[in-house]
């Protein structure tokens, strides 16, 4: 699993450019911080070659406590998708 260190540090060699890591980091972070505020309004983020992020709703529902089996009220909530776009599926 890549750490978030990791990730900036791989970003930065991928980028050909002069560039400080803090820097880099700044802009990855800033890059999350757009998809969070698209998806908490409900939008879904689109990023051709990779996929499309959407928040998909969950119904509430009657679940099983796995250690009892007794059922048990699931309350409704929203949960991240993600789709691959093709050209990531090859």
């Amino acid at each position: 699993m890549l750490k978030k260190s990791e990730f900036v540090a791989a970003v930065q060699a991928r980028a050909n450019v002069d560039v400080r890591k803090a820097d880099v980091e700044a802009v990855c972070g800033a890059v999350f911080d757009v998809i969070k505020n698209e998806l908490g309004k409900g939008e879904k983020f689109t990023y051709p070659e990779f996929g499309t992020f959407d928040v998909r709703h969950r119904n509430a529902r009657t679940g099983r406590n796995p250690q009892t089996g007794a059922p048990t009220e699931v309350a409704a909530s929203n949960t991240v998708g993600f789709k691959l776009s093709p050209a990531l599926k090859q």
